[in-house]
């Protein structure tokens, strides 16, 4: 009898552990799709941004945006992962705003006691090749933002200090269990307001953090030649419809990892996961919607480009928020976005500020509009199942009754980014203004960076030009022989005075 029941034990032994394994293989998988969402967002990014430019400058756009991963992918592997997940260290302490070791992957998960590269601990693995994916879409929005105009060395170098110093701090303040802000632990009692911040997904850490860079470098290098003239707002580049919206379909799809992925396990959060892509839908189409609505009631027109954009700004503003609050809370902060586009993105022309693809209203403006959102709609349920049950009563939105704890811990985290990123972009960007590094000659701003680096112009076959040229007079022609439709192309502008200059 005796030998009976130690057998069974055996097999239940065995089972438990097949099971473990099972669910540490699924939570792997997981990561991995996530990843491979979150990287293909970067093929959305360069068609965002080659329909946005004209033809003789689009090879240096898609260039920029190939570099983008590939930085990102050797920062985050020597300096950026160890900065925002480092261990301990010799004496078993932990730095609050930066980490000290793990670089170079030297750390516990992917070391064993050997001190070789080791297979066990998979999940890590994967965790890095998540977290990388998401660094590397933190760069690519600068790199719209200055497009035509900064220089291939200075893009580099410029990428290579976000993911190398800027980004992984702000990661580490919000993401880390032992950063100042992080609201990822459950045994700290020195939680920010007691709460820690809620951004699940990086409004703040990911987007507000490009966003500011992105604001900072267009500053410091100007706008494009003939942007701005006579107190109008010029559109000086050609610009293809059809690319940025498959850019903007692209980027829809791959938000889908970035945002129900962050739930970071499948086993036991699956239920988290699905209510975030949910949550992202909603917001996304609402903001969509509410762009259109509000363009046709004050300019009686729709620009393709603000639809993209509206979309886009609600897939950013709920990536705070997505897997905390409720479906009518994300249709709400979705609404609420297209209106804060809008109108910063008119503001941007009023200052002068030149904003290529409008990255800093859609990634700085409702960065910060999400995290703010996440402290105010956060409800109950959505913190017990996202975070931890004990604190819902305390930490859920403002407008759910919980108080202004988790509110100010949104807003200082905010805050924080603002001053960080702002500053350490500042300093980069500077210095290579100071030496002539940072901008591109006149020269070739005016006929084109491809020529610059030596690409050879792709010339379509004769007879898909004739093709193009048909369709283009027919539409030519039909566009004269009736009046202005709602929608419209994006040459002529929602802004009034926007116009293209002769040639």
């Amino acid at each position: 009898m005796e030998a009976n029941v130690t057998e069974l034990w055996r097999i239940v032994e065995s089972l438990q552990a097949e099971f473990d394994s099972m669910e540490t293989d699924m939570n792997v998988m997981w990561l991995m799709v996530g990843s491979i969402l979150v990287v293909l967002m970067q093929a959305g990014f360069a068609m965002l941004e080659a329909g946005s430019v004209c033809e003789t400058h689009v090879k240096s756009v898609l260039v920029k945006n190939l570099l983008d991963l590939a930085v990102a992918a050797v920062m985050w592997w020597s300096i950026g992962w160890g900065i925002a997940f480092g261990e301990e260290t010799e004496h078993g302490e932990f730095n609050q705003f930066a980490g000290p070791v793990s670089f170079f992957l030297r750390g516990g998960g992917f070391i064993d006691e050997s001190g070789n590269y080791g297979t066990t601990e998979g999940y890590t693995w994967a965790l890095w090749l998540f977290q990388w994916s998401f660094s590397g879409a933190a760069v690519t929005i600068v790199s719209g933002a200055v497009g035509l105009r900064i220089t291939m060395p200075a893009y580099i170098m410029t990428a290579q200090a976000i993911v190398g110093l800027i980004y992984p701090v702000v990661v580490r303040w919000g993401w880390n269990s032992h950063g100042w802000a992080s609201a990822w632990s459950s045994t700290r009692d020195d939680l920010l307001f007691g709460c820690g911040v809620i951004d699940f997904a990086g409004s703040g850490v990911v987007h507000t953090t490009g966003g500011v860079a992105s604001l900072v470098m267009m500053i410091l290098i100007g706008p494009r030649l003939g942007r701005f003239s006579g107190g109008m707002s010029i559109q000086t580049t050609e610009e293809s419809v059809i690319i940025q919206t498959l850019g903007a379909f692209l980027l829809w799809v791959g938000w889908y990892g970035f945002n129900g992925c962050s739930a970071l396990y499948i086993t036991g959060s699956s239920h988290v996961a699905a209510k975030a892509m949910v949550c992202t839908t909603i917001c996304a189409t609402s903001a969509g919607l509410g762009v259109t609505s509000a363009s046709l009631v004050l300019f009686q027109h729709v620009e393709p480009q603000d639809v993209v954009n509206g979309i886009l700004s609600g897939l950013v503003a709920i990536s705070a928020s997505c897997a905390v609050v409720e479906v009518e809370g994300a249709f709400f902060i979705g609404l609420v976005s297209a209106v804060i586009y809008l109108g910063c993105s008119r503001f941007m022309d009023i200052v002068r500020i030149d904003d290529m693809v409008d990255a800093a209203p859609v990634h700085l403006a409702n960065g910060v509009w999400g995290v703010i959102a996440a402290g105010l709609f956060a409800s109950q349920e959505g913190y017990s199942a996202s975070y931890y049950a004990d604190r819902s009563e305390q930490c859920c939105g403002w407008l759910y009754g919980c108080g202004t704890a988790q509110i100010l811990a949104n807003l200082s985290f905010v805050l924080s980014i603002l001053c960080w990123v702002g500053l350490m972009t500042f300093m980069a960007g500077f210095s290579l203004k100071y030496v002539g590094l940072l901008r591109i000659s006149e020269e070739s701003e005016r006929f084109g960076a491809d020529a610059q680096h030596g690409y050879r112009r792709v010339e379509l076959p004769d007879i898909v030009r004739k093709v193009l040229s048909q369709v283009e007079g027919l539409v030519a022609k039909a566009a004269d022989e009736r009046d202005p439709p709602s929608f419209v192309s994006s040459n002529s502008g929602r802004k009034s005075k926007r116009k293209r200059p002769e040639t």
